[in-house]
């Protein structure tokens, strides 16, 4: 079930950007008069600030199913435990998957 929302999400978040790569298209090409719009710019700004939530929140998402993907190839499992040694366990695995994302550099 996870995989469907995460799945749905992304699909819809793309759509999103589509339909905003569309109506920037038309402001900008001014194929399309639009008269209760008179401040295009502004009209595009706020189109741009959609675009910019979009991307975001499907970058989330393709982050969530990477780590969905990787947790099935690593074949990881929280601990129900994370006292102790599951904790440092947790903590390494949770590690290895942000390198690999790339939001962790590791210095060389």
């Amino acid at each position: 079930m996870r995989d469907l929302i995460l799945s749905a999400l992304a699909s819809k978040y793309s759509a999103e950007l589509e339909v905003l790569a569309v109506n920037i298209e038309n402001y900008l090409s001014g194929s399309v008069g639009v008269p209760e719009h008179p401040d295009l710019v502004g009209e595009v700004d706020k189109l741009i600030e959609q675009v910019a939530a979009a991307e975001e929140k499907l970058r989330i998402v393709n982050d969530l199913l990477k780590i969905q993907d990787m947790t099935k190839q690593w074949k990881l499992k929280l601990p129900q435990d994370t006292t102790g040694w599951n904790k440092k366990m947790v903590a390494i695995n949770l590690w290895n998957i942000l390198v690999s994302l790339n939001h962790i550099k590791v210095l060389h």
